[in-house]
């Protein structure tokens, strides 16, 4: 019993000496395993075939499987140069986005254009829509004016829409620089105010001869120099020339909003004037070259069909159903007229109705529009399919008796497509002189998706939009890409950021904004870098984990023999090991995934992909899909713009040059014949003014004495006799000479006021000229 008792003892020494002392009081962090990768994330087959649900950005590879996050989620990528970013994150998820049940739209950006000719076969033949801005080429793909937002909404008499779409466009172009300007910031704010009158006063302008057209990035330069570097001549008395371009908005009228927008620089000085003038010419250069001023002449993108793919609009007279709300109904005919879709529909102020509708429609189905006040008030239609449009052919299915929509009625269109869009960027990363145009389309592109986002049920997208932005450190910075991150997800859009470093991203958005932007990435997905801030901040975020230190005599069996235990923190994984990483190794950080896929809550900690959860480079197993020995010049592209003529749509500004110089003739020879008019006037004046004075002395010299005497006792306050005295010696018949001595005389013996006295000095004048 005692050699038992001795030998349990023994063995709780050995226990007690060799038990662990690190129980995480350093750090607890450790790595993702793959059962959890399972757990966690939907995992599907690396090519080929389709699956359930959305695709969504790689998270980790295993046994010819991806783990995708498809959760509404922002993605900061860090990849370098070389690093292989394209091959191990780009190319897989364009694949799984495209092979999902539920196809995401896409953005990319293709700074080479490898994207869009290894890309644009696959996608198509897997349903997409698939197009190009081709800044590199501009007369190789997609036509797009930025300005045609502006222009629908103009067409649709929606003008405080076109107002605001306007303003929006003009903050996009000089916001930011605005903000950044210091006490400079007046340049820009001109320049806002000087390019939203351009764009709403060149409606005006071309609305007159129904050519709207003409509203163009092109003609708005144009605008500028014909209009803003020449003068009238110099008017009478004027010391400083009115240039046409002032005086084409002079000629507005009061309370056009093109003016008002106009008005506070027209109200700077001639040197302000010009460097505002100046700082718009120099944004809009690029415009003025003939293949940018064609591609920017002519639309072909519905950027609203990129997120919803299935709207109508509605146009009506606004006297009869503007503020009223209909039942917007689409039945299927069969035994039981199926409901497919039903909403409200409410029509502006303007008379018009839009609504984002989701759902399949199929040939014959029937539209109805009914009132929600009144159900006698409603119209049927039939939608039919048309050959190579996205546009739906409507049929009126008209009533016994007009109801008050089909009166009001004046046109309906029905966008429908089940295609999902995919838009690749291609912008010369050698020459950033025309980045802005791409920066612009997408600030616009994100506009219109919120907007409808905002007026749709749900708010949200009804189609995913991914924007995969690959080499975002060499785009121009997004307007307002904090508060873009901030918002985005809720709307269903999604983006991609794929930067060289965290402080690439600083380089190009001061600290707040990329601060911002960067907390609202929820992965951050590291691939390789050269900045050691950047591989610093990957290794702290991996986090760190408790680590015990002994130290022992070298007598391992004497159990006397002293040993020294302490704990210390150590690098998951080093900063060195980070900057070492090899090929198809990743980090990902995603700190709020945070329910596995059952819902349950699990702590995130961060994922090393390496070995057999490496990412497989494209070329390993998607080469055929995407073949990148595929040329841009090998692909058919319809690019309308390449053909168009750009004199043909020019405006005549010499035309309206003329007519500024007939409103300022016309305007001189109205002052003139004013101020003709204001002399004669007074000609005329004088002249009554001398009857009505002839007309008095005549009156006057009529006068008996008698009658002068009480005439003058009821103006002056002399005495009685006295003015008797002087009638008698003004009323004698001696000569004008000897009448006006003993006048005076007669006077000068006196005190009288002057006012009085020439009562009677008129009196003796009267008198003398009618003797004369």
């Amino acid at each position: 019993m005692f050699i038992l008792i001795t030998a349990i003892l023994f063995c709780k020494r050995l226990e007690l000496r060799y038990t662990s002392l690190a129980h995480g009081q350093k750090g607890d962090s450790r790595l993702t395993t793959i059962k959890e990768l399972e757990d966690q994330y939907t995992k599907i087959p690396d090519k080929d075939k389709s699956f359930k649900g959305y695709g969504g950005v790689p998270i980790s590879h295993y046994l010819n499987n991806y783990f995708i996050d498809t959760d509404t989620v922002n993605t900061l990528i860090i990849g370098t140069s070389r690093s292989g970013k394209g091959e191990t994150v780009v190319f897989p998820m364009i694949d799984n986005l495209s092979r999902a049940e539920n196809q995401s739209s896409m953005v990319v950006h293709d700074p080479k254009g490898e994207l869009y000719a290894s890309s644009k076969d696959i996608l198509e033949k897997r349903g997409y829509n698939v197009k190009t801005l081709n800044i590199l080429d501009p007369l190789n793909g997609l036509a797009y004016n930025p300005l045609e937002l502006i222009l629908e909404a103009w067409k649709n008499r929606d003008y405080i829409l076109a107002q605001d779409l306007t303003n929006s466009f003009s903050h996009m172009i000089f916001g930011s620089k605005e903000q950044n300007a210091g006490q400079n910031s007046w340049v820009y704010s001109g320049a806002k105010g000087m390019l939203n009158g351009c764009i709403l006063g060149l409606i005006y302008e071309c609305e007159k001869n129904n050519e709207l057209e003409k509203v163009t990035l092109y003609n708005i330069y144009q605008m500028l120099i014909e209009l803003g570097s020449n003068y009238l001549p110099l008017e009478e008395g004027q010391s400083t020339a009115t240039s046409y371009l002032d005086a084409f908005f002079n000629a507005l009228p009061q309370g056009n909003i093109a003016k008002a927008q106009y008005g506070a620089v027209s109200m700077q000085g001639e040197k302000g004037k010009g460097t505002i003038i100046g700082t718009v010419l120099d944004s809009f250069k690029t415009f003025a070259f003939e293949n940018i001023g064609k591609m920017t002449s002519l639309n072909e993108l519905s950027l609203r069909s990129v997120g919803f793919p299935k709207y109508i609009n509605l146009y009506t007279d606004k006297s009869k159903v503007a503020d009223k709300k209909y039942r917007f109904s689409i039945y299927r005919e069969n035994e039981d007229m199926e409901l497919i879709f039903q909403e409200i529909l409410k029509f502006n102020v303007e008379g018009i109705g839009t609504l984002n509708f989701d759902c399949i429609i199929k040939e014959g189905d029937l539209l109805l529009l009914q009132s929600i006040d009144d159900p006698n008030d409603y119209i049927y239609h039939r939608l039919f399919f048309r050959k190579d449009s996205d546009y739906l052919e409507v049929e009126l299915l008209p009533n016994e008796e007009c109801t008050l929509i089909e009166d009001a009625l004046q046109e309906i269109e029905v966008f429908y497509s089940e295609k999902p869009t995919a838009i690749f960027i291609i912008s010369p990363d050698y020459d950033t002189s025309k980045n802005e145009l791409m920066t612009v389309f997408v600030d616009q592109l994100y506009i219109t998706l919120m907007r409808n986002a905002s007026v749709t049920r749900g708010k949200k997208c009804h189609r995913r939009v991914h924007f995969i932005l690959d080499e975002f450190g060499n785009m121009s910075p997004l307007a307002e890409l904090d508060k873009k991150l901030t918002v985005c997800l809720s709307r269903n859009v999604l983006f991609n950021l794929f930067v060289q470093s965290y402080n690439q991203l600083y380089a190009i958005y001061n600290d707040n904004v990329a601060k911002v932007a960067k907390e609202n990435c929820q992965n951050h997905i590291y691939i390789a870098s050269t900045d050691k801030d950047t591989q610093l901040e990957f290794a702290e975020r991996v986090g760190k984990h408790t680590v015990e230190s002994v130290s022992r005599d070298k007598n391992f069996m004497d159990i006397k023999a002293p040993t020294h235990a302490s704990v210390s923190e150590e690098y998951l994984i080093t900063p060195e090991r980070i900057a070492g990483m090899q090929e198809g190794e990743t980090i990902v950080i995603r700190s709020l995934h945070r329910q596995d896929l059952q819902r349950n809550k699990v702590r995130p900690y961060p994922i090393f992909n390496t070995q057999e959860t490496a990412f497989p480079y494209r070329y390993e197993f998607l080469g055929n899909q995407f073949d990148t020995s595929k040329d841009i010049n090998d692909l058919d592209i319809d690019s309308p713009q390449a053909m168009f003529d750009l004199n043909k749509n020019k405006i005549d500004f010499e035309l309206i040059r003329d007519r500024l110089d007939q409103q300022s003739e016309e305007k001189k020879q109205k002052k003139s014949e004013s101020k003709a008019d204001d002399y004669n006037k007074q000609q005329v004046s004088n002249g009554m003014k001398t009857e009505v004075a002839e007309s008095k002395e005549k009156s006057r010299s009529e006068y008996t004495k008698e009658e002068f005497v009480e005439f003058a006792k009821s103006k002056v306050k002399l005495n009685n006799n006295f003015i008797e005295d002087l009638a008698n010696i003004i009323y004698k018949d001696d000569t004008e000479e000897v009448i006006e001595n003993q006048f005076y005389d007669a006077l000068s013996g006196i005190e009288i006021n002057s006012t009085d006295k020439r009562l009677f000095v008129d009196q003796l004048n009267c008198i003398n000229n009618k003797k004369s």
